[in-house]
């Protein structure tokens, strides 16, 4: 009779990534003969059973750091399996990660031994276990993305509305003009990113991977019928790549192309796309639990959502009349 492995246990992990006013991050090593150990970690551990992943992050916080997390909101859950080594068998994990910007500190509790804060970009992602690589990209990313309206290359009407979107605190800008040509769109993309490369927002391009303003930009997003015939990522790994997805079946296309974040759509009844059927918060909140990776809630939302999307697991919102 044939061996038959019994299937992995997923294991359920809630981590508290605990951000102070000055952006550093409270970091420790993993024990060596852990799973992944020598590694650096975030504090948190195993949910319990009848425990809430939010529970469960802020006891660990305070049996491992003596911390007692106060304001915290979800930042992105990351299921991850890791295969087997010689020296440990195969697991499944689901990271419920949180992110911690006020705590207590008790009086009796003496000064955190075993743990120390860095800045996020004196961190390396190589230096974490391979789950973690998503919850550095949802640290780097803002909570809101502005999408242009299609303006048909108007340079005045752009620039204004980029200009006043970046006076509300707007830091990642998608460039969507589909009416125009790929020599429009990279001429006026071109200029786009002269124009604003002082600023402190980051311009991501939406148009053909070939296009040589890709290497200009911060970044390129991918519509989902350019994002469903790659096979690889078709930029460089320093160079923010996204895409637009609406079910499961594009965001493991995204996921296995390597995109950093996305878009999901539409949450809920648009204007624009009056045909397409809302996904509902329920359903939205579902498949960003399957994501492996940051996503912004897009379609029929406003500022006012964000709140909301984030505690359904997203990075923020996403929209073009957000801004308008």
């Amino acid at each position: 009779m044939a061996n038959i492995t019994p299937p992995t246990k997923q294991v359920n992990v809630a981590l508290a990534v605990v951000r102070d006013a000055a952006g550093q991050l409270l970091v420790g090593r993993r024990e060596d003969q852990l799973h992944q150990g020598g590694l650096l970690e975030f504090p948190g551990g195993k949910i319990e059973a009848a425990e809430s992943a939010a529970d469960a992050m802020v006891r660990e916080l305070e049996e491992e750091t003596g911390l007692v997390a106060q304001t915290f909101r979800p930042l992105i859950t990351v299921p991850h399996f890791y295969p087997a080594s010689i020296d440990h068998p195969a697991l499944k994990v689901l990271l419920h990660v949180f992110l911690v910007s006020q705590w207590q500190q008790p009086a009796a509790v003496p000064a955190i031994t075993g743990w120390h804060w860095e800045l996020l970009n004196s961190l390396q992602v190589k230096d974490f276990p391979q789950a973690n690589i998503a919850i550095f990209s949802a640290l780097r990313l803002p909570e809101e993305l502005m999408i242009t309206a299609a303006l048909g290359g108007d340079r005045h009407r752009l620039w204004s509305s980029i200009r006043d979107a970046i006076t509300t605190g707007v830091r990642l800008v998608c460039l969507r003009d589909p009416g125009l040509s790929g020599q429009q769109y990279q001429q006026v993309a071109s200029d786009l990113i002269a124009e604003f490369k002082s600023e402190t927002c980051q311009l991501l391009v939406n148009c053909d991977p070939s296009l040589a303003v890709v290497d200009e930009a911060d970044g390129l997003h991918l519509s989902s019928s350019r994002l469903s015939a790659l096979s690889s990522r078709p930029i460089a790994a320093d160079c923010w790549l996204s895409a637009s997805c609406h079910n499961l079946a594009e965001l493991e296309q995204a996921a296995a192309v390597g995109v950093d974040f996305v878009t999901l759509s539409p949450v809920q009844p648009t204007t624009s796309h009056p045909q397409a059927e809302p996904l509902g918060w329920s359903r939205f909140t579902e498949l960003v639990q399957q994501t492996v990776m940051p996503v912004f809630a897009l379609g029929g939302v406003s500022r006012q959502d964000r709140s909301l999307a984030q505690q359904a697991g997203a990075q923020g919102v996403a929209g073009i009349r957000l801004f308008q």
